[in-house]
């Protein structure tokens, strides 16, 4: 998550990037993401990085759906 100050200055792209670089170099198979559903963002900014959608994750105290987003490697 970026911190509101620091929105729309691309760190979130950058983020994204580091991790699919860290988890090429480690052979992982793929990287999951949970996001809000109301995080419109964070839901473009995944979408750019042609991540898709799996499902809809419910946390414990909290009303509140999540996203879980996947990347294959």
């Amino acid at each position: 998550m970026v911190h509101p100050n620091y929105q729309n200055l691309g760190l979130g792209k950058k983020m994204i990037k580091f991790i699919i670089e860290h988890s090429i170099k480690n052979n992982f198979d793929s990287i999951r993401f949970d996001v809000f559903s109301k995080n419109k963002n964070a839901l473009n900014l995944y979408s750019r990085f042609n991540c898709v959608k799996k499902g809809e994750v419910l946390f414990q105290n909290t009303k509140d759906v999540f996203y879980c987003y996947e990347l294959l490697i």
